[in-house]
């Protein structure tokens, strides 16, 4: 993840097609960036944040699970590969 400058510093197209005001920040995810405000909002609805702990889903659990492990493994991946993808189709389009 960046922190994107202010327009005019850098390459002006790239920093006015990810973000339109100057200091957001954007992630790069397979070789292309996208605003961290798309990212945040996905990363908000997989892990269902907007709900009580203990009312979440395991596919969250598993998925907030593997994202903060230490050391993640194959075992957590396949458990948050569901959310995983799904977080990938919603910043896609």
């Amino acid at each position: 993840m960046r922190r994107v400058g202010p327009p005019g510093r850098g390459r002006r197209e790239e920093v006015e097609r990810l973000v339109g005001q100057a200091g957001s920040y954007a992630i790069r995810i397979g070789g292309r960036w996208y605003a961290w405000d798309v990212v945040r909002e996905a990363l908000r609805r997989a892990l269902e944040l907007d709900r009580p702990p203990h009312e979440r889903s395991r596919e969250a659990k598993n998925l907030a699970a593997f994202l903060w492990s230490p050391r993640p493994d194959r075992v957590g991946y396949v458990l948050a590969r569901p959310r995983l993808l799904q977080i990938w189709r919603d910043i896609r389009g």
